[in-house]
C-alpha cells in the first residue's frame, strides 16, 4: 500500500498537501452570499428541458456541482452538463429513480449488496459498505449495478452536504465473492460514473478481505482510472489497517471490517444508527 497517507486519510494533520486545506475551507462557504451569489450563475445553465423534467433535481445538481468543484463556476457547470447528458442517456430522462416495490432498484436493495453506513468518516466523506459476495450478474446486468450505486451516492451526498466536497469512500468486501459474483464491464462503468459525471469525489476506494478476484478487477478497474483515483484505491489485507494507518474509528466501520457497527440484511440501502 505504500508508505505515505492519501490526503483524505490518516490521523496526522501536520503533514497535509495544501489541497485538504482547500476542501475545509469550501464546506466554510456553505450557505453564504457569496455561494447564493454563483449558485445563481451555475443555475443560469441549467436547460429548460432539464428544470421542467425535475426541477429539485436541477436544484440539487447545481449546488452539489459548485461545492464539488470548490465554487469554480465554469467547472461546475462543466461538470453539471456532463452529468445530465450522462443521465439522459444512460437512465432515458431525468425523472425520479423507480424504488417501488418490485423495482429493478427494489429487487437489487434486496440483495443487500450496497449498504450507505450512517456515519460520516472522521474527515467527512460518506461511506458505502458493497459486499461483492452478494451480487448477482445471472439476474442484473452491469447497468442495473452502476443505477444502484448512482441512487445511494446521491442519497449520500443530499443526507451529508459535507460529503459534497469531501467525497466518498466505498469499501468493498471481497470475502466469499468468487467468479460466479464477477461481472467485468461493472468497474467500466461504475468509474465512468465516478470520474465524468457524477459531482464526487472517490476519496478512497478500499478492497477488504482480498482474494483471488483482485488480479481480475483491478487491473480493469485502473484502465479507467486518472492517475489521482489509481492513487486511492488500496488493497487492505488486514483490516485493522483502516483503523491503525488510516484512523478510521472503530465505532462507524462494520463488524466485518473490524468495527462495531452491525449491518443488518434488511433490503434497505440506507443504515440507520437506531
Amino acid at each position: 500500500m505504500g508508505n505515505s497517507h492519501d490526503i483524505y486519510f490518516g490521523r496526522s494533520r501536520s503533514d497535509e498537501p495544501e489541497e485538504y486545506g482547500e476542501l475545509i475551507s469550501t464546506f466554510h462557504r456553505f450557505d453564504t452570499e457569496e455561494e447564493k451569489t454563483l449558485l445563481k450563475e451555475v443555475r443560469a445553465a441549467i436547460k429548460p428541458e432539464w428544470h421542467a423534467a425535475n426541477p429539485e433535481l436541477c436544484d440539487f445538481m447545481a449546488l452539489a456541482c459548485l461545492r464539488y468543484r470548490r465554487h469554480d463556476v465554469n467547472r461546475a457547470i462543466e461538470r453539471m452538463n456532463n452529468y445530465f447528458t450522462w443521465r439522459i442517456k444512460t437512465m432515458g430522462d431525468l425523472k425520479e429513480q423507480d424504488v417501488t416495490s418490485g423495482s429493478t432498484l427494489d429487487r437489487l436493495f434486496k440483495l443487500n449488496v450496497v449498504k450507505l453506513l450512517p456515519e460520516l468518516s472522521h474527515r467527512g466523506q460518506s461511506m458505502m459498505y458493497v459486499r461483492l459476495r452478494y451480487a448477482r450478474p445471472d439476474l442484473f446486468c452491469a447497468k442495473d449495478m452502476v443505477q444502484m450505486a448512482h441512487y445511494v451516492i446521491l442519497e449520500g451526498l443530499k443526507r451529508n452536504p459535507i460529503s459534497q466536497v469531501m467525497g466518498v469512500i466505498s469499501f468493498g468486501d471481497m470475502e466469499g465473492a468468487g467468479t460466479a459474483q464477477l461481472d467485468k464491464e461493472v468497474p467500466k462503468q461504475m468509474i465512468g460514473m465516478l470520474s465524468k459525471h457524477l459531482p464526487v469525489r472517490l476519496a478512497g476506494l478500499m478492497l477488504c478481505h482480498p482474494n483471488f478476484l483482485v488480479s481480475i478487477i483491478v487491473p480493469i478497474a485502473k484502465l479507467f482510472m486518472s492517475t489521482k483515483m489509481a492513487s486511492r484505491l488500496k488493497i487492505v489485507g488486514d483490516t485493522t489497517q483502516l483503523c491503525e494507518y488510516y484512523g478510521l474509528s472503530k465505532e462507524v466501520l462494520p463488524t466485518e471490517l473490524g468495527g462495531m457497527f452491525v449491518v443488518k440484511n434488511d433490503g434497505i440501502p440506507f443504515c440507520s444508527t437506531k
